[in-house]
Order: C-alpha cells, then sequence, then structure tokens
C-alpha cells in the first residue's frame, strides 16, 4: 500500500515540477511587449502544475497517515458493481458535453454540463446546484476570456 502510494505521488510531483519548468521556461522566454492578455503564456501551465504539486503532496501525507492508522478498521467504500452505473453517467455526460458545446456554445452547455455532474456528486438541492453551476461557470468565462483572451466555441445558434 505504501509503495503504491509512494509512486504515485512521484510520478504526480515529477509531471507537476515538469509542469511548472515548462511553463516557466514560456513565460520567461515571452516579450511581454507582444503580449496582450495580463496571463501570459505559461503561467496557465506553471498554476496548473503548482495545483498538482499540492494535490499530490495532500494525497501523499494523508495516504501515508492513514496507513499509519493501520490499528484503525477500514473505511467503508462502495464495491466497484456499486460504482459502475455512477462513473458511466460521468463519462456519458462527458461526452454529451464534448458534443453539445460545438453546437450549443460555451456558456450554455457548460451550464448544462456542471448541473448534471454537480446533480451526480450529490449537490441534490437545486438552488445550491444552480448556485455552484452560475458560479463555476462564470469564474471560467472571466478567468479564460476576460483575462485569458481565450476564445470559446459560440455554437451553430450564436453569431
Amino acid at each position: 500500500m505504501k509503495r503504491k502510494l509512494l509512486i504515485e505521488c512521484a510520478v504526480l510531483l515529477t509531471i507537476g515540477a515538469l509542469g511548472i519548468a515548462g511553463g516557466m521556461g514560456a513565460y520567461l522566454r515571452s516579450d511581454a511587449r507582444t503580449q496582450s492578455s495580463l496571463l501570459q503564456p505559461g503561467v496557465y501551465v506553471v498554476v496548473i502544475a503548482a495545483v498538482l504539486v499540492a494535490t499530490a503532496l495532500a494525497y501523499g501525507l494523508l495516504g501515508l497517515r492513514r496507513a499509519g492508522a493501520a490499528s484503525l478498521p477500514p473505511p467503508t467504500t462502495s464495491t466497484s458493481a456499486e460504482d459502475g452505473p455512477a462513473v458511466r453517467l460521468v463519462y456519458t455526460a462527458i461526452v454529451l458535453y464534448g458534443v453539445l458545446i460545438p453546437v450549443l456554445g460555451y456558456v450554455p452547455a457548460t451550464l448544462l454540463f456542471l448541473a448534471a455532474e454537480f446533480w451526480l456528486l450529490g449537490v441534490r438541492s437545486w438552488p445550491r446546484n444552480l448556485a455552484l453551476t452560475l458560479a463555476t461557470t462564470v469564474a471560467f468565462y472571466v478567468l479564460f476570456v476576460h483575462y485569458g483572451e481565450m476564445i470559446f466555441p459560440r455554437g451553430v445558434f450564436v453569431d
């Protein structure tokens, strides 16, 4: 158990470190005078890689802590047979999202996708689901479209 955990953490930390190095290299090689965006090339990669490193560290520390508490009874988890339908629903939602983005555009497809995903993850209160869906969609839109100046798909029905 510990060996598998250490291997997983080492892989994630290595990918994160390579991402940080690559992102910093892209950022340092870019000419700030030619950038119209506040988030220059490489910044996205550095941030995502740093989150990956933080996640790997948290995963590793929690896993080692859990392995050290071996005298405690193991937590109850569902079997893979019980998880099967939920996993298939999530995969189906992801595929549908990929199909709907070019047709509906980013914003409507993302609203539908996130509402479905939050519901599948257990957010059964529709007001809470709607609030999370709207907040996440707006945050992504502001971050990527406004600050990152990315062009999101508009869809067939939006000009």
